[in-house]
């Protein structure tokens, strides 16, 4: 098979899965994996708890750290009985939220608000060059005078 290593271990593991399985073909072919991209491994309860703990914890206007969120997650899963997730992947649900969010929630509406996009009048132009904008940035800016070969270097603006 290609991307099995020939290996005694591999035969004997795909032998074992055969037996199990009472002798269906199907058994041999690879399984399909429950997460991956944009799904989540953990158990239900567990992503609630995650979700919960960052809400309450996070997304406070005490600022607590992430380190907060992660060692309240683990105590509640222990209470619980559950078994706590890795603190990468508390950091990952955090990092997932946005970023106007999370500074709404810690920081105030204001703080917010440089978040928000400024939209101004939209600009419509029916023939080129109709509408043009500056940009104000500063460049070198290289003048040649023909007359004399002189060089000069003049800071402008574009």
């Amino acid at each position: 098979m290609p991307g099995i290593k020939n290996r005694a271990s591999t035969f004997f593991k795909l032998m074992k899965k055969f037996k199990d399985s009472t002798g269906e073909m199907l058994s041999l072919a690879p399984q399909i994996s429950s997460g991956g991209d944009g799904k989540f491994r953990l158990d239900e309860k567990i992503e609630i708890i995650i979700q919960e703990s960052i809400d309450k914890i996070y997304l406070s206007k005490q600022q607590n750290t992430m380190k907060s969120v992660v060692i309240e997650v683990k105590r509640k899963c222990v209470e619980k009985n559950l078994k706590s997730p890795g603190k990468n992947t508390i950091y990952r649900r955090v990092k997932e939220l946005s970023s106007k969010l999370v500074a709404e929630k810690r920081k105030g509406k204001k703080a917010a608000h440089e978040f928000t996009p400024n939209l101004g009048p939209s600009v419509t132009a029916e023939y080129p060059l109709q509408a043009y904008m500056m940009d104000h940035t500063k460049v070198d800016l290289i003048v040649l005078m023909s007359t004399n070969d002189y060089q000069l270097v003049v800071h402008g603006f574009l």
